[in-house]
This record gives structure tokens, C-alpha cells and sequence, in this order.
């Protein structure tokens, strides 16, 4: 049986490593597993509580709905300034406000590729703490967490470090399993 994933990735940049991570992940290690990417992050509105008054955007709608029908959410994501980026923590807030949130009981895998020694770690705990807030399940190791990105996954997207890609393996195993305990 296949799981279908949603991803959401923390970086629209071109030539981004965690986009080219999110795409070895669905061309390299989707054996069981459907993905679909999440997209729209950069055409939200800031969240207030103002705006949400007025109504959730239908984008928003959109995401939560995408989410909530996957069987798990994979999150990539790069460290900015020791955190979460901002466009991403935007997203995550705004579906956090509809109906049904959707992260509640669902799998969530988080990884993050960065050219620094720690891979984008801290973002990581950042992550933990708010999905721990909104009920989500995490995977909690093996922790992809990619350092020296830039010499362990190429510019078209290939992992090119044996030991990043058995732990990518493990976690992914591991997710497997999440989803379906949690099914």
C-alpha cells in the first residue's frame, strides 16, 4: 500500500538545497509512499487576528484540505537565524486557524539541509515545539538533518553521501512506520 505524503518545503529560493533535497526525497526514496509538494507559502498574507476576522484565505483552505487528507507531512526546511523561516511559520499559523487543523495525530517527518555543521538542527527543535503544541506526531530518529549540504547533495538534486542517505532511509522507514500506527 502506498502512503500519500504532503511536502511542504521552507525555501522558494532558486537553486534552494532544501528544494534539491525535497526532490531526491520523491525521486530517490518514494518507494511506498505518493508526494505532493504544498505550494502557495509566498502568496500568504502576514497572519493577525485581524485578517483571519475577515475570513481564512481560500489558499489557506486550500493547504489545510492537502494536508489533512495526506497519510503524513514531510517538512524541509533551511535555519534562519538559529530558527524557523518565517514564510514557513507563517503558513504552519495560518492552517493552524481553521476548522480541523490539520497537523492534530497526523505523521510529520521533519528534515533541513544547511552548508553550516549542524544541518539546520536548531530549526528543527523550533519545529518540534510548535507541532508539539498543535498535536502532531513526529518522527523522532533518526534526525535528517544534512551539514556540508553543498558537498552532499548535488546541484541536480542527487544525495551523494552514503551515510546521509542511510539515515534518510532510516527516517523514512521509521515515518513508514508512524503512518501506519497511527492509521
Amino acid at each position: 500500500m502506498k502512503h500519500h505524503i504532503a511536502i511542504m518545503v521552507g525555501s522558494q529560493r532558486e537553486g534552494s538545497k532544501n528544494q534539491l533535497l525535497s526532490q531526491a526525497i520523491q525521486s530517490e526514496f518514494a518507494s511506498g509512499f505518493t508526494m505532493a509538494p504544498v505550494n502557495g507559502m509566498t502568496d500568504l498574507p502576514l497572519y493577525s487576528q485581524d485578517l483571519e476576522a475577515e475570513g481564512i484565505p481560500d489558499l489557506v483552505q486550500v493547504m489545510a484540505s492537502q494536508v489533512r487528507q495526506a497519510d503524513g507531512l514531510i517538512i524541509i526546511s533551511p535555519e534562519y537565524n538559529y530558527s524557523v523561516p518565517g514564510p514557513l511559520k507563517n503558513q504552519i499559523d495560518w492552517m493552524s486557524r481553521v476548522d480541523d487543523q490539520p497537523f492534530e495525530d497526523k505523521p510529520i517527518s521533519l528534515m533541513s539541509a544547511s552548508p553550516s555543521r549542524l544541518g539546520g538542527i536548531r530549526m528543527q527543535m523550533h519545529l518540534r515545539d510548535i507541532f508539539v503544541a498543535l498535536g502532531g506526531r513526529l518522527v523522532n530518529r533518526p534526525e535528517v538533518a544534512v551539514a556540508f549540504v553543498r558537498d552532499r547533495i548535488s546541484v541536480d538534486g542527487q544525495i551523494q553521501h552514503e551515510k546521509t542517505s542511510d539515515i534518510i532511509k532510516s527516517h523514512l522507514k521509521d515515518f513508514k512506520s508512524l503512518i501506519e500506527t497511527v492509521a
